[in-house]
């Protein structure tokens, strides 16, 4: 089993920080960590917004990330929504491609 592989996970409420400095480069009106985790935690997340990140074993922080909803309508049923991605470097990148096509 590879131990230096990218691990992907969910960032809880609480976790949002380790969002921010990947989520900025696409996100930029939110240059302030305090103020991204009080808008993702106060006004996105209790509208069912949710976070997924790609962790790399030799940082805190994810290096990409994606912003996602699961919902039901009477449209389609149940659906996923990705609303924003995010990533550092082509290898994480690649990673993700790879997670999203499910």
């Amino acid at each position: 089993m590879q131990t230096d592989a990218a691990q992907t996970r969910e960032i809880l409420t609480g976790e949002t920080h380790l969002a921010h400095h990947t989520m900025r480069a696409l996100r930029t009106t939110y240059e302030s960590e305090q103020e991204f985790v009080e808008h993702v935690d106060g006004v996105l997340r209790p509208a069912g917004y949710r976070l997924l990140g790609a962790f790399s074993p030799d940082r805190e922080t994810a290096v990409a990330v994606t912003g996602f909803r699961v919902g039901d309508n009477l449209a389609w049923a149940s659906f996923f929504r990705r609303s924003s991605s995010a990533w550092r470097n082509a290898a994480a990148l690649v990673y993700f491609i790879g997670w999203s096509r499910w």
